[in-house]
């Protein structure tokens, strides 16, 4: 893979800062605004606790990732989510090629 001459596409790329959603943004994408405001508000109702907690282990376990929040909030599926999570592993690996050889060249040069 060393060896391998990558090209980097020329013309119009726009780069753009993705990051990951906290919490709070998950319970807007899935529609729950009131329970978003008592947590920004730092009062959680002690009959929510219990829903607060499954939403934050759905949360943790689907994971922060813009596309997977926005799939999860339409489709409540997590079977489905694979899909995505096997597209951005596809992309990480053929951009890993890209950056290995420029942090090699790099490490030897020093």
């Amino acid at each position: 893979m060393l060896n391998k001459k990558v090209s980097f596409p020329v013309g119009r790329v726009e780069y753009m800062a993705v990051r990951p959603c906290v919490f709070n943004e998950f319970l807007l994408a899935t529609g729950e605004t009131q329970l978003e405001k008592s947590l920004h508000n730092c009062h959680i109702p002690d009959a929510l606790h219990i829903k607060t907690m499954n939403l934050f282990n759905t949360f943790t376990l689907i994971s922060g990732m813009p596309e997977v929040v926005d799939d999860y909030a339409e489709n409540k599926d997590f079977v489905g989510l694979n899909a995505i999570y096997e597209s951005l592993l596809t992309s990480f690996r053929d951009d890993i090629e890209k950056y290995c050889s420029m942090i090699i060249r790099s490490f030897l040069l020093k």
